[in-house]
């Protein structure tokens, strides 16, 4: 052991461990010292952790009530949400109804439209038989009166034919009276 502590100090010594560089070594502080220096700095580090603490806790609050703050934006957002989420449905059930009512009035005008064009094809259906009717009754109308025209002329020249006829022979016989009358009166006288 002796030997081992000797060749310990010889490597020592060989490597400069024991070699003076003009420096002095400082005197090691008192333990008491060293432990007051520790605790004034545990005791600094305590109060810079209860300042910070403090600040985190004020941020804390804040924050607290910044989060209370948009809570209860939120439930006004969700109170606002559901008011509109109940007029829009409102809107669209009114919009529904509206619809279905128009709906329901366009197909009734249209039914009344289809209703009114089928009467009004009847009717001119009707009237157009009655145009053909009419227009057929005055084609043989104007057959009828032309053959009675004829008929008529032929008759009305017959009957001048007969006054005439019966005139001049007429005619005739005042002439043939005033004549026999006036032989008679020769006669006579």
């Amino acid at each position: 052991m002796v030997a081992g502590a000797m060749n310990k100090l010889a490597n020592a010594m060989e490597n400069g461990e024991y070699d003076f560089d003009g420096t002095h070594e400082k005197m090691p502080l008192a333990p008491v010292k060293v432990r007051a220096d520790m605790l004034r700095t545990q005791i600094a580090d305590i109060e810079l952790m209860k300042h910070r603490m403090a600040t985190k806790d004020e941020e804390i609050i804040e924050l607290k009530k910044k989060l209370l703050m948009k809570q209860e934006e939120l439930s006004s957002q969700q109170v606002r949400l559901g008011l509109l989420e109940k007029k829009v449905e409102n809107a669209t059930r009114d919009s529904d109804d509206r619809t279905d009512q128009m709906q329901r009035k366009m197909d009734d005008q249209l039914a009344q439209f289809k209703k009114k064009e089928k009467q009004y094809e009847e009717t001119l259906d009707s009237l157009q038989a009655d145009i053909d009717a009419l227009e057929q009754e005055k084609y043989e109308l104007k057959e009828r009166l032309k053959v009675l025209s004829k008929s008529h002329c032929w008759r009305a020249y017959q009957d001048k034919l007969q006054l005439l006829v019966h005139y001049h022979q007429w005619e005739v016989c005042q002439q043939l009276s005033t004549n026999h009358q006036s032989f008679n009166n020769r006669l006579l006288l």
